[in-house]
């Protein structure tokens, strides 16, 4: 297995050599690359981790998230190996340990919103919504034209062009994973904007 580290980088800094040092501690069949993005854009960083990576399939993830077992990474691959999906999607929840009462209270909206987007990536004939978690293979990321370089949606829009090209029926939900991410960010995001994207999603869909 490889890991690949996309970032941006300001001029005259470097990557702090303790993190390259653990991840490469983890195991002897563990690579990991660290790819420097030279302009921002989560799009546009995404696509130069995927076109640098060496592996066949692609499992995109985000820096404040991990999975909920340790076989995520298998079960998501899985359907792809045995030639059943190009792409593969699973669910997404936050990490409300680390928030007080209040704080939970607050998030309500957000939480509700991000079980919604849930709720339609399971539905087989609508594209994965939620980039972190999404698996697909190299050879269909290349064949749709990768990432968009856009300031979000890149995931949704990326599963759009790989399922309108391969036919839903070769995407697949894995319902036993799940992707539990940083409640911080839902404190970070304004509910208006989370609502705004759960309606360009619809919008986009079902247009």
């Amino acid at each position: 297995m490889e890991i690949v580290i996309s970032d941006f980088f300001e001029k005259g800094l470097t990557y702090p050599n303790p993190t390259i040092n653990s991840l490469g501690a983890i195991g002897t069949n563990l690579s990991v690359q660290i790819v420097h993005a030279d302009k921002r854009g989560i799009g546009y960083g995404r696509h130069l981790g995927v076109m640098k990576a060496r592996g066949d399939i692609i499992v995109n993830f985000d820096a404040d998230s991990y999975f909920s077992t340790l076989t995520a990474i298998e079960d998501l691959c899985e359907p792809i190996m045995r030639g059943l999906a190009v792409i593969t999607c699973c669910d997404s929840i936050f990490n409300t340990r680390e928030l007080t009462e209040d704080e939970i209270r607050s998030i309500s909206m957000v939480s509700s919103v991000l079980n919604h987007l849930n709720g339609m990536q399971r539905n087989p004939f609508f594209p994965p919504c939620l980039e972190a978690g999404m698996t697909f293979t190299k050879e269909a990321y290349k064949f749709v034209g990768g990432f968009s370089d856009v300031s979000q949606y890149e995931g949704f829009l990326l599963a759009s062009k790989i399922i309108h090209a391969y036919t839903p029926q070769m995407k697949a939900h894995i319902p036993n994973v799940q992707v539990v991410t940083s409640a911080r960010r839902a404190l970070a995001s304004a509910t208006k904007g989370l609502v705004q994207a759960y309606g360009n999603y619809s919008q986009a869909a079902y247009r």
